[in-house]
């Protein structure tokens, strides 16, 4: 471009010559100008499509994370439902053991107490029963306390 303006600058008029120097600088202006915007333009771009690749990176391990949670507190529960199926197992074979066992007992103290008349054996049947109830009250009132306990563990965990 440049051997061009010297050969010209040769064959032409001043006023030819500055017209062209004009024009060849306007061009390289608005060149420069349009590098600019290109590259002002990409470098936006590049930030725009960073800024995207960033939130998209952080929703997807937000998810994870999500994901993970509910994982964690699906096991907690199933886990506390299997202790609490247990406790209620172990507690309904105590319940039957002891009955068991009390019927046994007081089979054997009504047999000792033939002799006796029936509003005795009437006296000593409700004490049998009622000592009953107290125990199967008792276990109850364990298991709901095991139970509770279980509860606020799971709660702990969640909070963690």
């Amino acid at each position: 471009m440049q051997e061009i303006a010297n050969a010209l600058s040769h064959l032409a008029p001043q006023d030819i010559l500055v017209k062209k120097q004009a024009e060849q600088k306007q061009r390289q202006v608005e060149e420069l100008a349009e590098f600019r915007r290109t590259m002002e333009e990409e470098s936006v771009e590049r930030i725009e499509r960073i800024k995207r690749e960033k939130m998209e990176f952080e929703e997807k391990l937000r998810q994870q994370n999500e994901d993970e949670l509910r994982t964690m507190e699906k096991q907690h529960e199933e886990q506390l439902e299997k202790e609490r199926m247990e406790g209620e197992r172990k507690l309904q074979e105590r319940k039957r053991k002891y009955a068991a066992s009390q019927k046994k007992q007081q089979a054997l103290q009504l047999d000792q107490m033939g002799q006796l008349d029936d509003v005795q054996r009437m006296e000593i049947l409700k004490s049998f029963e009622d000592e009953q109830r107290r125990f199967l009250a008792m276990m109850s009132s364990e298991r709901d306390r095991q139970l509770r306990a279980l509860e606020e563990k799971l709660r702990d965990r969640r909070g963690r």
